[in-house]
């Protein structure tokens, strides 16, 4: 006899919802997948795995969550990288998957504290430490700004979770237009919609 895994089916309503496997206690309308259907999903979980441990260990440890951040991801190129120095923040981006100038919509900064320079492949964007100290939180979500940036690849879960619609893509390029800036899709890691689109 074959295992059932419970899982919860994506809610289509004026925004796509691109969905994978929740918890089952957050609603009661479930389906099953069977776990044939639910292994490829664990394999590339596996396959992701950049850590030193053993790829079931990774999963059964919840280390696989670890994914969104890309830290522990294999094969991850590195877009971004970024350091304190002279006082600034300083992020590098090298070859661009997307818009700063997109992304840069979703927090309220102003443009006195941080620059952007070209260089030849991508850009520096500098933000000024006293801000951060000021409101740490404006720092983290600079960085969240880059990194989206930096990283993302269409997947479209921040406009499935954009609660007011602000977010469209034309072809794989976010455009951004009405974000009231509540931040909820800066909380959704580009590297976990990787996984998710594929």
């Amino acid at each position: 006899m074959e295992k059932k895994v419970n899982y919860i089916p994506a809610v289509r309503s004026r925004i796509e919802k691109k969905v994978g496997i929740y918890c089952r206690v957050s609603t009661n309308d479930m389906q099953q997948l069977n776990t044939a259907e639910v292994s490829s999903y664990f394999d590339f979980i596996k396959k992701s795995n950049g850590r030193s441990i053993n790829a079931d260990e990774y999963v059964k440890s919840g280390g696989w969550s670890a994914r969104k951040n890309g830290r522990d991801l294999a094969d991850n190129p590195n877009h971004c990288s970024e350091r304190i120095e002279d006082g600034f923040l300083i992020i590098e981006i090298e070859n661009p998957a997307s818009d700063w100038q997109e992304w840069i919509k979703t927090i309220d900064i102003d443009e006195n504290d941080f620059s952007i320079q070209e260089t030849k492949t991508g850009y520096t964007a500098r933000l000024k430490e006293v801000v951060i100290k000021k409101n740490p939180l404006l720092g983290r979500l600079f960085r969240q700004v880059f990194h989206k940036a930096a990283c993302c690849n269409g997947c479209q879960v921040c406009k499935a979770n954009c609660p007011n619609g602000a977010i469209r893509f034309v072809g794989n390029r976010v455009s951004i237009n009405g974000c009231v800036q509540c931040h909820i899709i800066l909380m959704y890691s580009v590297v976990v919609g990787m996984g998710l689109s594929q």
